[in-house]
């Protein structure tokens, strides 16, 4: 077998290794949410194999391997679990309830906001490291909330509720 075909058939046993993983993952989402287990660890192991091509591959020929083995999947959602894989010792992701919050782990300061219609609620968590809270202003907090919030809701806030959010932050002690 030509070093070619041996990468070609590499590749497509990746691709089908990844597709397994990922409609494993896919199934069991349902029972995740209902049991308030995230997914990150699967995440992060998908995150893991599609590195494992795309540093095989490079940029050129990962774009295009992915659209023609993962054509059903999402970029956007790939390079989130990629994301994931590459930093998951930047805090205890195991921990987080969701693949946001752990994506907001990571990133240091997106809030996460979570919908619950049922109980007509949304919550608003802050993983905000110090050294953010302390350089935010009414502005930049506003627009953390509409970048995180999920294109479905139509929360419509002020400026003056982003305000009032800032103002009930816990204040970061002084840096000296």
């Amino acid at each position: 077998m030509s070093v070619i075909g041996a990468e070609n058939e590499l590749l497509a046993d990746s691709a089908a290794d990844i597709k397994r993983r990922w409609d494993r993952f896919d199934r069991n989402d349902r029972v995740r949410k209902s049991s308030g287990k995230a997914g990150v660890v699967d995440a992060i192991a998908i995150g893991e194999e599609l590195l494992k091509v795309r540093l095989q591959l490079g940029h050129g020929r990962w774009l295009r391997w992915f659209g023609n083995c993962l054509a059903e999947r999402s970029i956007q959602t790939a390079n989130e679990y990629m994301f994931l894989s590459k930093h998951q010792h930047a805090g205890d992701l195991r921990e987080c309830s969701s693949i946001r919050e752990a994506l907001a782990v990571i990133r240091g300061g997106r809030p996460v906001v979570e919908l619950n219609a049922a109980a007509g609620t949304v919550t608003i968590t802050f993983a905000i490291a110090q050294r953010c809270v302390a350089g935010s202003n009414k502005l930049s907090i506003e627009q953390a909330l509409l970048f995180s919030l999920p294109e479905q809701l139509q929360l419509r806030h002020s400026l003056e509720h982003a305000h009032n959010l800032y103002l009930a932050l816990p204040t970061p002690p002084t840096q000296s």
